[in-house]
């Protein structure tokens, strides 16, 4: 997973690392027409594992 982006409605992600299954889950939220890095498109970012995707709006 590189980035997350939307167009008409807002988003929240939660996503984990790959490498570590126990590893706290991480929430984003993208706004409407929105983009964010995540994961390997990151800085220094890891692979990334999505674990649920909702709309927020």
């Amino acid at each position: 997973m590189f980035a997350l982006e939307t167009a008409d409605r807002p988003i929240s992600a939660d996503l984990r690392p790959q490498a570590d299954p126990s590893a706290p889950v991480k929430t984003v939220t993208v706004d409407k027409n929105g983009y964010q890095s995540v994961g390997e498109g990151a800085a220094g970012g890891a692979p990334t594992v999505l674990l649920e995707l909702r709309l927020t709006g």
